[in-house]
């Protein structure tokens, strides 16, 4: 034997320690190692000054049970709970009404549904929308109560994995490293979070076209359709702080007849919601030269 390790630091980790002057010293992430030759005035010291508490209750107890005590836990550095905050943070994100109620909880959701479909329609929106709280003032706040799940949540989707494929994904890590911030995740709740991200940029971008400071955009439409089921695509080009920004609006699906008065509605509705001024800011709207797509309707 060469080389012996710290298992106080394996399992617990490093305390920070206090200066004469009272100045708190950071944690390191450093593993505490002895090398040849071993001296027990080392290992007292490093005890009493980084373990000093969990030192002490070790001294007290059998030595049945210091041979036990270690074999209790698993190694923080065996999982990824090392290199996360043990510190559960909750996200609070403020959304307004108008993109909680009309954007997120209807022009997402198909509104036509057989009659015994009502109820079930109710119970898929409630759920979907149940990472959102109304407040007093009629607005709403998303809580996240899993910080980590769910900004993991959104880099796998973000490269194009599907619901499913993200929550088996991080299953996968779950079961790998250990980790108990990653339990409790399915399509479903991978749809909860990224509706809340979806809400949060467009909160974004309503504060941006609602601002003074900008005083024009325009719009870009089209139309796709994907498995079966048509979408409607909206871009925007905004002038921001000196720069000319153009971006990925929102991608709706669209259920309706594709007549030019239902896609200027649903224009309408959508643009209500974000900029209540954007009738007086709205320059251009740019489409694929398609028919229905170039008549003048309802205000737009």
């Amino acid at each position: 034997m060469t080389c012996v390790i710290c298992l106080f630091y394996k399992q617990l980790g490093r305390f920070g320690t206090t200066e004469d002057d009272g100045r708190e010293r950071n944690q390191t992430n450093n593993t505490k190692y002895w090398n040849l030759p071993f001296r027990k005035e080392n290992f007292a010291g490093h005890l009493t000054s980084q373990h000093p508490d969990d030192f002490a209750e070790y001294k007290a107890l059998s030595n049945q049970e210091k041979k036990k005590i270690f074999n209790a836990k698993k190694h923080v550095q065996e999982s990824m709970h090392r290199y996360l905050n043990s510190m559960q943070t909750v996200l609070t994100i403020p959304i307004s009404k108008g993109i909680v109620e009309v954007i997120i909880g209807d022009m997402f959701f198909k509104s036509e549904l057989e009659d015994d479909d009502e109820e079930m329609e109710l119970i898929t929106k409630t759920n979907a929308l149940k990472l959102f709280h109304q407040q007093d003032d009629g607005s709403y706040v998303a809580k996240v109560s899993n910080a980590i799940l769910y900004n993991l949540t959104l880099q796998h989707t973000s490269v194009g994995l599907s619901f499913r494929q993200t929550s088996v994904v991080i299953g996968q890590h779950k079961d790998m490293f250990g980790n108990r911030k990653l339990v409790g995740l399915n399509d479903h709740e991978v749809g909860k979070m990224v509706r809340v991200n979806v809400s949060a940029n467009l909160q974004v971008l309503s504060d941006v076209l609602n601002h003074h400071d900008v005083w024009a955009f325009s719009l870009a439409d089209d139309e796709s359709t994907h498995q079966g089921v048509s979408f409607f695509d909206v871009r925007i080009c905004v002038y921001v702080s000196g720069r000319l920004f153009n971006i990925h609006l929102v991608v709706f699906p669209f259920y309706d007849r594709h007549s030019a008065i239902n896609i200027c509605k649903m224009i309408c509705k959508l643009l209500d919601q974000l900029c209540n001024s954007w009738r007086h800011k709205l320059l251009s709207v740019s489409t694929d030269g398609d028919n229905t797509m170039t008549d003048g309707k309802a205000d737009l």
